[in-house]
């Protein structure tokens, strides 16, 4: 059985987009944080102390996911394009670049979602947003 969710150094690696069955776990620990995780197949989702801060359809593998007062860096790994909905701050202007090329300045809705689509048909995608 694959790990749902794992801490590696200072970050979180979550998700498993190849099950076909909805895998579900509470509680995981990470500092003074809670998390919960859902993913299989068809959507993975990151809860953080009651609020959802990553949302992906279809399921992926997210690695390497930090989250910091100024941003979000993280990988992907999926089998086809993929819509990501990730919590930042509100009505904030931030740099999104996707395997180091710059996609430009993108702003996130009054509630602080951001939602970008991703190919991940031809593997990995690492993936920096920034104010």
């Amino acid at each position: 059985m694959r790990k749902l969710i794992e801490v590696e150094r200072d970050s979180l690696n979550f998700g498993d987009f190849k099950s076909e069955t909805k895998q579900k776990l509470k509680g995981f620990k990470k500092n003074e944080d809670i998390y919960d995780i859902n993913s299989y197949s068809e959507s993975t989702k990151l809860i953080k102390n009651g609020e959802m801060i990553f949302e992906a359809v279809p399921g992926v593998k997210v690695t390497s996911f930090i989250q910091g007062d100024d941003g979000v860096t993280l990988k992907l790994l999926g089998i086809k394009s993929t819509q990501v909905t990730i919590k930042l701050d509100g009505d904030m202007s931030y740099n999104i670049k996707k395997n180091k090329i710059d996609l430009g300045e993108f702003r996130t809705s009054e509630s602080g979602k951001l939602t970008l689509s991703v190919d991940l048909s031809k593997g990995e995608k690492e993936i920096e947003i920034k104010k």
